[in-house]
Order: structure tokens, then C-alpha cells, then sequence
């Protein structure tokens, strides 16, 4: 039986026509017999590279000087059909020059000339390929030189790589003794491949977009220096000679591969995240590290700066640049940004209530209700802290002249609570959760609280230092942990015995201090009331001084490159 169709077919177009239900006609005992092909779901046309859909042409084959009747021929095509060509890995109606593109997530190069490289001569093909071959090598050997920028580095290949691995490997194999050779050769071999491995993985967590054949690639290339220091060992065996020549050939692949990888667009997105370790960050823990696994982009330093010394630390960590995103109480982040300081904006929202604040006294103080402290000294951790901002809101609330407030810096926890039972201050204010064990333990006393009137815990972060991908990234996996962890279900058991584990605090605590606290859906979403709101507050404690011809801007506190207002 005769195929209609006389456009001529390859067994590499016959393997891609089968992936589509395709008619064909065909010619038995002067009747049409028309035969479907199996489709095959796997398999979408549009996805191979270079293919495009091949129309058949009839031609006027004579059929044993048969004449055929009109309605058996295939309809004619409006314009002729040139014969089925391409190049494998070229997409069409590309321009005649190089480009990258991606297919199954490796990215693999394509350069087209113009001409088909089913059609071209096998020397023109060859000759593309060793120049490319060159253009890399010559790279290698002169990272440094006038016009050779990074782009055809990262268009990998692998036959320049095994040809010099192969190359290094049989001279070094040649030198090495007779009972050695075959050991040394598969060593070469095998530490490019690992080394290549290792190279990947490496730029993969710092944020590099390289590929594992990308990193064989560099490795590969790069060992043309040792090429040359082991051509020139085969035939100087003084060693005086050969051992500068193999430490240059060292630092020359060194340099050769910085440059190398620098193509690779690895960006600095280390961020450096601190945390106080309140119950509300409990989940901040395996947030990061799913952010460091699965995302790939970035890494979170998950520091316990301001342990001890609270928000007033973590503000004055950023402004020393030994940080680069703080989570860290709403007030004094706010109140910051508002006296000037140009080390952080705000990036995201973390708790949606507010803190409630104890006002604690020392365990023989004479002070027994809140009224009792007028102008006596508050102990605070540092000026700009929560525990000053909160004594303003404090005095506010009880009718005190807060320009009368007097302020002793005492530092972290442990120096607040010995102020006050020393004598030195009246009072201090700090969570009322954090310090509960404190006055379980019988060392201070609870004379008061004092809940702050906005939402308690935002997210700052260094306006340079930390890279808005890095930051959307986290904030996005930070909400997904935060969705998972004010679920109904976590609260009454998961979440319960975590923050048992992980802080040791007493159950009841736990399952009160639930009660007290909710989370955003979103934690790129900051409230513009927020804002507004508490630098009113602040304004009226006598916190912050607002110019009446210079309003705040709502715009100035946050980082709208990562942060949503609403």
C-alpha cells in the first residue's frame, strides 16, 4: 500500500508525528481506507523544540495507470510545503543568531545560523561547535580580556569539558607509576564530577541560577591551566621548575573560575534575621529553614540577638549593620523611623493584636498600683525600646506631664529586674508572658498592665543590605507557617506542646496567652492605619514631635518594593 502524503518522512519526523492523531490516506483495492494514529497524551508537539507541523502534500503519482477520483485525494494546500527540516533544539522562526532558552528546566543553548543543521555540511556544524569550544577557552585562559564578557560563558557545552578532564587525566595517569595510573585516572575524573556537584549546590543556596551541567562546564573548562602545568611536567622533571609552575596553574584556575561563576548572576542575598524569641516566633524557626531547603534563594542566620536586651538591641543591631531584618515591637520600629534614622524600613506585619505590658516592681518596693509611680525613675533596656515607649503610653493614660517622665538605661532583663529591687528605679515594664516566670519565682511583683494600643509586632529590614527577592520570598513562606500555626486545630494541642518544648513555659500560660493573640493572613500587608494610628499615640505621649508644616508620609516608614499598604 502506498502512502498518500509525498512529503518524504524521517524516522525522527515519523517519532514526532506519532505524538498527535494524525489521517492518513491510503490507497487499497481503489478505495480510501482511512487510518487514525494513537494519540499520545504524553507527548505535546509544541513542547519539542524546532518542530513545526508538517502539511503533506499530494502529488500526481500515477497509480498503475489508474486514474484517482477527485474526492480520494487529500485537499491541496493553499501554498507549496518545503520538505520536512529543522534543527533539534532550535525553536522556530528564530533570527539567525545565538540564544538560550529553557526546556525541562535546563537551560541549553542554540546556535542558529540560519540554515538548518539537518541540511548544512557536517563541517560547518563541527566548525560552530569548535569555535564555541574556543571562544570558552580562551575565556578561561584570559577572564580578564577586552571583549569578552561573561555571556558565552554561560552557555555550557560539555565537549570542551571532557576533552581537557580526558586530557589532564591520561597525562597525569602517563607520570604516575605503572601501579597508580589507573587510580589517578579515575581520581581526575571522578573529583570533576564531584567538585562540579559541590560547585552547584553551593551557588544554588546563595541565590546563583547555575545549572549541575553548567557547574561541570566551569569545572571542566577551567582545568586548562593544570592541562598546560601537567603538558609541561611530561617533559621538565626538575622539581624546582615544576612546582611554581603547578601553584600558578592553581591560582590561574581559581581566577579563571570566580570569573567563570560570576556569569552566573550569584547575587548577595544572605540575610541576617533577628528574632525575639517571644511565643509569637515560634514558628519563624522551621519557616526559615523550609525558605533555605526548598526555595533555594537565600539564607536566614536565625540569630537570638536581643535575647536579653529587647527591641531597643535589635534597632541598634540594624543601625550597626550586624543585621539585616529585625522583628521587633510596632512602637519603637515606628517611633525610630520617625526620629530619622535611615537603617530600616518596614516590610511586613507579623501580629495583628496588641501586647499586653506588665508594670513590675520589685518584690519589697513600696509601689503598689501604677499611680504610685509618678515622678519617681522607670527603668528601660535602651532609649528608643518598647519598654520607654510604653512608659510614655503609660503616662499618657494616667494624666502625667511626660517631659517630667526620668529614664534609667539598665540594659537587658536581668539588670531591670535588680534595679528595682535594689532601689534604684521604681518600676519597669516589659511582655507580661516573658516575665511571668520571673514573678513565679517570687523575684519581682505585678503592680499593673498596660496593652498597647496597636497591633504589637511588625518587620523591618535594612533598606540595601537585604534584597527585596529574598524578603518577598520570606515573607510569602512566613504567612503559609503562620496560616499552618493560628489554625484551630494547632492551637489546642500542636501549638501547645511546641511552645512547651521549644520555651518551657508552664501549659495554662500557653493555652492563655492563645486566647490573647492573633496573626495576619498576609504578612506583606501592612495596615496604613497602623501607621497612622501609632504615630498619633506617640505624638500625644510626647514620644515622638511631628512638625505641624511637615506632616508624616506614611510612604517614608515602609518599603513598598516589598511591602503592601492597605
Amino acid at each position: 500500500m502506498d502512502m498518500d502524503a509525498s512529503t518524504p518522512l524521517t524516522s525522527t519526523s515519523q517519532f514526532i508525528q506519532a505524538g498527535k492523531s494524525h489521517t492518513y490516506h491510503v490507497k487499497k483495492e481503489n478505495q480510501r481506507v482511512d487510518i487514525s494514529a494513537d494519540d499520545d497524551d504524553d507527548l505535546n508537539e509544541d513542547d519539542i523544540p524546532g518542530y513545526s507541523h508538517p502539511s503533506p502534500q499530494v502529488s500526481p503519482a500515477p497509480d498503475k495507470g489508474k486514474a484517482r477520483q477527485t474526492d480520494q485525494l487529500a485537499p491541496e494546500s493553499g501554498s507549496p510545503t518545503p520538505e520536512l527540516s529543522g534543527n533539534i533544539g532550535a525553536p522556530t522562526r528564530q533570527p539567525p543568531n545565538a540564544s538560550r532558552h529553557t526546556f525541562g528546566g535546563v537551560r541549553v543553548e542554540t546556535r542558529y545560523t540560519g540554515v538548518d543543521t539537518l541540511d548544512e555540511p557536517i563541517t560547518t556544524t563541527i566548525g560552530r561547535d569548535l569555535l564555541s569550544v574556543w571562544n570558552k577557552l580562551i575565556q578561561v585562559l584570559y577572564p580578564r580580556r577586552k571583549g569578552g564578557g561573561r555571556e558565552v560563558l554561560r552557555d555550557w557545552d560539555l565537549w570542551g569539558p571532557l576533552f581537557l578532564c580526558l586530557l589532564l587525566a591520561i597525562m597525569l595517569s602517563v607520570n604516575a607509576p605503572a601501579n597508580q595510573s589507573l587510580g589517578t585516572f579515575t581520581a581526575v575524573v571522578v573529583l570533576i564530577c564531584v567538585g562540579s556537584l559541590v560547585v552547584t549546590i553551593q551557588a544554588k543556596l546563595l541565590g546563583g541560577r547555575v545549572s549541575f551541567f553548567q557547574g561541570l562546564c566551569v569545572l571542566g573548562y577551567c582545568v586548562a591551566p593544570l592541562d598546560i602545568a601537567a603538558l609541561i611536567s611530561c617533559f621538565v622533571r626538575i622539581i624546582y621548575v615544576r612546582a611554581p609552575i603547578a601553584i600558578l596553574a592553581w591560582v590561574w584556575c581559581i581566577w579563571a573560575s570566580v570569573n567563570f561563576l560570576d556569569g552566573t548572576k550569584i547575587e548577595p542575598q544572605r540575610i541576617l534575621l533577628a528574632v525575639y524569641p517571644l511565643f509569637q516566633g515560634t514558628f519563624l524557626f522551621p519557616a526559615a529553614a523550609y525558605a533555605l531547603l526548598l526555595r533555594g534563594r537565600f539564607l536566614f542566620d536565625m540569630s537570638d540577638y536581643g535575647l536579653e536586651g529587647g527591641t531597643g538591641q535589635l534597632i541598634s543591631r540594624l543601625t550597626n549593620d550586624e543585621i539585616d531584618v529585625a522583628i521587633a515591637l510596632t512602637d519603637p520600629l515606628i517611633s525610630g523611623i520617625a526620629k530619622g534614622s535611615k537603617a530600616y524600613k518596614l516590610v511586613g506585619s507579623y501580629v495583628t493584636t496588641p501586647l499586653n505590658w506588665a508594670v513590675i516592681t520589685g518584690k519589697q518596693s513600696p509601689y503598689n498600683d501604677i499611680k504610685d509611680l509618678e515622678g519617681t525613675k522607670i527603668g528601660i533596656s535602651r532609649h528608643g525600646s518598647g519598654s520607654q515607649t510604653m512608659a510614655y503610653v503609660m503616662a499618657l493614660q494616667q494624666g502625667w506631664p511626660t517631659d517630667k517622665l526620668q529614664f534609667q538605661v539598665n540594659n537587658d532583663i536581668r539588670g531591670l529586674i535588680d534595679s528595682v529591687n535594689d532601689g534604684t528605679t521604681s518600676a519597669f515594664m516589659w511582655e507580661w508572658f516573658t516575665t511571668k516566670p520571673f514573678l513565679d519565682a517570687g523575684e519581682v511583683r505585678f503592680i499593673g498592665s498596660v496593652p498597647t494600643p496597636w497591633p504589637s509586632w511588625l518587620i523591618a529590614a535594612h533598606p540595601e543590605r537585604a534584597a527585596p527577592d529574598a524578603l518577598r520570598t520570606f515573607l510569602k513562606t512566613l504567612s503559609t507557617y503562620v496560616i499552618a500555626f493560628d489554625a484551630p486545630e494547632k492551637r489546642s494541642s500542636d501549638d501547645v506542646e511546641y511552645i512547651k518544648e521549644k520555651f518551657g513555659y508552664p501549659e495554662e500560660d500557653i493555652k492563655a496567652w492563645l486566647k490573647t493573640v492573633n496573626y495576619p493572613k498576609d504578612c506583606a500587608a501592612i495596615p496604613r492605619k497602623v501607621v497612622t494610628e501609632t504615630l498619633d499615640v506617640l505624638r500625644k505621649a510626647g514620644a515622638i514631635q511631628a512638625l505641624e508644616a511637615q506632616p508624616f508620609n506614611v510612604e517614608d516608614f515602609v518599603d513598598t518594593n516589598v511591602a503592601r499598604l492597605v
